[in-house]
């Protein structure tokens, strides 16, 4: 297809606006994009009313710094959390990356650009608005669609998302014929259905949104209807009717949150009907207050910081959660199940015998996905008790290709089991067996099998009474793989001295501990911190940041293994477990357990999804 113009008059001047790919080709998808008859000596006029309505957002508002910041900018320096800052010459190296492609991602979608309009529109300063038009302007100049040269210009996140700045910029400066053509631009891309169809998950929405946005700024119906319909579309594929998202993250659960019912505000704003599916984003909050800690931080699942502060979302059942207890409703149920792949669990909300900061809390991981924030965590373990975590997952560490990102997405930075040297597959099943709350205890069966040539089955049983932990892990190599070895893994508190002995692991150090006891399997045990080759005992506290942390690995030669671990947590101050073995009884279908808590004893019958719990006093 040849060149596809159209004609713009503003302030009495024509200018012809190219809508070209490289070498004047049309890009993939866009021929469809184009409002049909309408493009052709169309006079494209930015509605500045609409626009202002599409013209809110956390980002795009005043708040405390803006000024220090604005006046780094104009003094070359930019900055772009969680990074350091850069220096920017006058004319800025659009090509620069900083080493980091979270970086360049974030310099290409121009969100740190709008300090400069809001700090012109406060303080009156002409200086600082000159300064915003020419770097937006040399942005669009340098960047034409499809033949920039960084791969992240035109990524569908980084160009839905400038689409807003644009808008923005368009309520002031709203006769510049270059920025109206580069909206024209813009939305002539995002509408593109192959374009579209290569974007993933919440990088598929913002691409929606842009255009969404584009279209209210400059009046274009078939644009708008587009983005409504995708955004619906994307609903459906995103979160399901229990509130999930598919990404396979925390963090992502509230991001999507967020960002999908932004997007059902500003449909209504432009005018359109409210998606079908948009009821689905009600019941994510209930997710949230599941999957936050009694610490009030979300569980570090997937890419998730390790102290993420979990949000309040006044209102819903995460206000509770979020507030340590102090405000918001209690929901319903201390054990929650989401076919998206996550069991939550806790003893209880704070509304019984104990503070909200001391119940105890564990996840287990109950499927895997193949998406760009999920980790190799199926059937994975994490706890947290006496008011800090014992069990850890290892976090996000940095969006960039490196051994240490590589490293806390694998299977041996989460508390799984393992085979020695195999593949990982996250589309292979995991079919969760049981994954109930009885009367005094819970019961999460799981069938994983996303280890190449590895089948194992993961039972947890969880004492309301005694507040400990039971996990028979009973594994099975497939034919034919030579000298296998079954690792189990158990990623621990960083500041914790470790003590092996035969059978058990404890920790030590000021405040909560735990004890790993093994029962059955015999594995051998080693303990490990900071291994580089490979990489083994790391954990990622915040972004781009890994410190050395112990892991327990228990493995066992052979392809077959049946480990039976107690997993003990220690208040502050106690040398050992308030939980004793009395004993542990082989049986054809796995094992019978016997503990004593006090005055109770507990015997709890480990068959996968038949598991039996009895309790009774001692004699």
């Amino acid at each position: 297809m040849g060149t596809r113009e159209a004609r713009l008059a503003l302030a009495g001047v024509e200018r012809r606006i190219d809508l070209r790919g490289a070498a004047g080709v049309t890009p993939s998808g866009v021929e469809h994009a184009l409002p049909q008859g309408r493009v052709e000596n169309r006079r494209w006029v930015v509605d500045v009313e609409a626009a202002r309505a599409q013209c809110f957002g956390a980002t795009f508002e005043d708040r405390p710094g803006d000024d220090n910041v604005a006046q780094q900018l104009l003094a070359g320096q930019i900055r772009l959390p969680p990074h350091p800052p850069a220096t920017v010459p006058h004319r800025p190296d659009w090509q620069s990356n900083a080493g980091d492609s979270n970086w360049q991602f974030q310099l290409h979608r121009l969100l740190w650009l709008d300090v400069l309009r809001r700090y012109a529109s406060r303080h009156d300063d002409a200086a600082a608005l000159d300064r915003y038009e020419f770097l937006l302007r040399d942005w669009i100049t340098s960047n034409p669609p499809y033949r920039s040269r960084p791969r992240w210009a035109w990524e569908q996140m980084a160009a839905g998302q400038r689409a807003l700045v644009l808008v923005h910029a368009a309520t002031v400066l709203p006769d510049r014929w270059w920025l109206v053509r580069s909206l024209v631009q813009h939305g002539t891309v995002l509408a593109g259905d192959t374009y579209f169809a290569e974007a993933k998950d919440n990088h598929a929405l913002h691409c929606a949104v842009g255009l969404l946005i584009v279209g209210a700024a400059l009046d274009e119906g078939t644009w708008t209807a587009l983005a409504r319909d995708r955004v619906d579309a994307l609903l459906t594929e995103s979160v399901d009717e229990q509130g999930a998202t598919n990404e396979g993250s925390i963090a992502y659960q509230l991001l999507n949150y967020r960002w999908y019912g932004v997007a059902v505000t500003r449909i209504g704003l432009a005018g359109l009907d409210r998606p079908a599916h948009a009821g689905r984003l009600d019941a994510m909050p209930h997710f949230l207050a599941h999957a936050t800690r009694p610490d009030g931080t979300y569980e570090a699942i997937g890419d998730t910081d390790e102290q993420t502060p979990a949000s309040r979302l006044a209102g819903t059942d995460a206000e509770l959660a979020a507030s340590g207890g102090r405000g918001g409703r209690t929901p319903a149920s201390a054990f929650a199940v989401y076919d998206a792949g996550y069991v939550f669990a806790r003893s209880g909300w704070g509304e019984r015998e104990r503070p909200f900061d001391q119940e105890l809390f564990y996840s287990v991981r109950t499927r895997s996905r193949a998406a760009a924030h999920a980790h190799e965590d199926a059937g994975a373990l994490t706890l947290h008790a006496h008011g800090d975590q014992l069990l850890f997952d290892a976090g996000k560490y940095a969006y960039r290709r490196s051994p240490e990102r590589r490293f806390v997405r694998s299977r041996a930075a989460h508390n799984t089991v393992d085979l020695a040297g195999a593949d990982y597959s996250p589309s292979a099943e995991t079919t969760v067996l049981a994954a109930e709350r009885r009367p005094d205890h819970d019961l999460t069966v799981v069938r994983v099998e996303c280890v190449t040539g590895l089948t194992w089955v993961r039972t947890i049983v969880y004492s309301h009474t005694g507040r400990y932990l039971l996990v028979e892990d009973a594994a099975v190599v497939d034919d034919g793989v030579e000298q296998p070895v079954i690792v189990q893994r158990w990623n621990l508190r960083r500041d914790r001295a470790i003590e092996l002995a035969d059978a058990g692991v404890a920790t030590r150090g000021s405040g909560p501990n735990l004890d790993l006891v093994w029962l059955a399997g015999a594995p051998r045990l080693r303990a490990v911190r900071g291994q580089t080759d490979p990489m083994l005992g790391w954990r990622s506290p915040r972004y781009g940041v890994i410190v050395d942390s112990p892991v327990v690995e228990a493995s066992v030669d052979g392809p077959r293994a049946r480990l039976v671990t107690a997993v003990l947590p220690r208040a502050p101050m106690r040398r050992s477990p308030d939980v004793h073995v009395d004993g542990v009884t082989p049986t054809t279908a796995g094992h019978v357990v016997q503990l004593r808590i006090g005055s109770t004893v507990e015997r709890i019958s480990l068959m996968g999804a038949q598991t039996s719990f009895e309790r009774r006093a001692a004699p």
